[in-house]
């Protein structure tokens, strides 16, 4: 067997056996084309596309041609009406063809033209020429072969983009109803605070005051107990103002916070806090400081429930384009397999909202954990692919 006839047989493989599904769709047909001037001995090749909302259709690829952009053939061209309504390719001569053969290379002594048919419609062709060889029967049969093979090329990339652009959108709009849930959660804690947290101040004063003018014991005693249960409530008002929004992610930036954020769960928890920030005062965009934030709170948050940690770590980092994040504690560990099945079956939200946060903001996270030797969570978030956002005002609105 010849060295021809060997090439030949590896591209038929080659066009038979994919391997474009990698590939971006100009390029996979680019390829495709290449093949199949191999396998048939063409000089040229040319695959056409209908125009979008257009009757027309354009040169999307071809092969060994002058140029690749604004080559447009008509849809009334006679050929063209002959595919439209066939499945099979059909041989012809460059006289029968001439607005087909102005495509190909000058002298082009035989083509084929093959229908591309997608979702059950005539979407394009494939065009082939030669300039010595006279296209046979069974160069009909490969070219069918050929072209079937550019329609699932086109085909796949088609549903692959409206995959993406689904996806597109799910994550704009998961990204939007985040965004809303922090401007409410920035509302109602200022609503706890300024509003109700004053009004139980108040009335707290209002009942010192009663107490100092009233000399009986029983209802003095009584006064001593609303005092009680009304810096019981305002307390309560505080932490639930401070869980929903706290001011200093606001005005001090994300650094400050989650220094804050640690040593509070630190004393609820009785374990030591360790926190590190280089540099000392990042500051990044508002959407990704509060990504960030969130993360840390719902993983210290598990450290608190579950690790029965005596030291916990916190480190925050910028490195060139990168922000990270990294949490780690000496509890009790668990099994992170587990835990994100668990989470796929919507068994562990904790886990799946810190997922969901960091992928919507492009970033990656990693839980290195097993039973008995503690976690470490590590969080990369992207800075330079970040869309300019505006940063949050650094003090707070009245």
């Amino acid at each position: 067997m010849t060295e021809a006839a060997i090439e030949r047989l590896q591209a038929v493989h080659a066009i038979i056996d994919g391997g474009f599904g990698q590939l971006g769709r100009e390029e996979a047909l680019r390829e495709l084309l290449q093949r199949t001037c191999t396998v048939l001995s063409a000089d040229a090749a040319v695959i056409f596309l209908r125009e979008e909302r257009g009757k027309d259709f354009f040169a999307l690829s071809s092969r060994a041609l002058p140029t690749e952009g604004g080559l447009v053939l008509s849809s009334d061209d006679a050929v063209v009406r002959q595919l439209a309504g066939r499945a099979q390719p059909i041989l012809l001569e460059p006289a029968q063809a001439p607005a087909l053969a102005a495509f190909l290379p000058q002298k082009t002594q035989s083509l084929m033209a093959a229908p591309l048919v997608t979702d059950g419609s005539f979407t394009g062709m494939v065009l082939a020429g030669s300039r010595s060889l006279r296209f046979s029967e069974e160069h009909l049969r490969l070219f069918q072969l050929i072209a079937g093979r550019a329609a699932s090329v086109i085909e796949h990339a088609r549903l692959f983009a409206q995959v993406r652009a689904g996806r597109e959108r799910s994550q704009v709009l998961a990204q939007q109803l985040m965004e809303a849930q922090e401007a409410e959660r920035r509302h109602l804690a200022r609503e706890l605070h300024d509003e109700i947290g004053q009004a139980l101040t108040a009335i707290k004063i209002n009942l010192q005051a009663v107490g100092r003018s009233v000399r009986e014991t029983g209802a003095s005693a009584r006064l001593e107990e609303s005092i009680g249960i009304v810096d019981r409530v305002l307390q309560q008002v505080r932490n639930m103002s401070l869980d929903l929004r706290p001011s200093l992610l606001d005005d001090l930036g994300l650094a400050a916070a989650l220094r804050w954020y640690l040593d509070r769960q630190a004393k609820r928890a009785g374990f030591v806090a360790e926190f590190s920030a280089d540099p000392p005062e990042i500051r990044a965009a508002a959407n990704l400081e509060t990504a960030c934030f969130r993360v840390a709170q719902e993983a210290l948050t598990n450290v608190v429930r579950h690790a029965q940690a005596k030291r916990v770590r916190a480190e925050l980092r910028q490195l060139d384009n990168e922000l990270q994040l990294t949490i780690q504690d000496d509890g009790v560990g668990f099994d992170v397999a587990a835990a994100r099945q668990r989470a796929a079956r919507g068994g562990s939200l904790g886990l799946l909202g810190m997922q969901e946060r960091v992928l919507l903001i492009g970033g990656r996270i990693d839980i290195d954990s097993e039973n008995g030797r503690g976690t470490t969570i590590l969080v990369r978030f992207p800075l330079a692919s970040l869309p300019s956002l505006e940063r949050r005002k650094r003090r707070r609105e009245p």
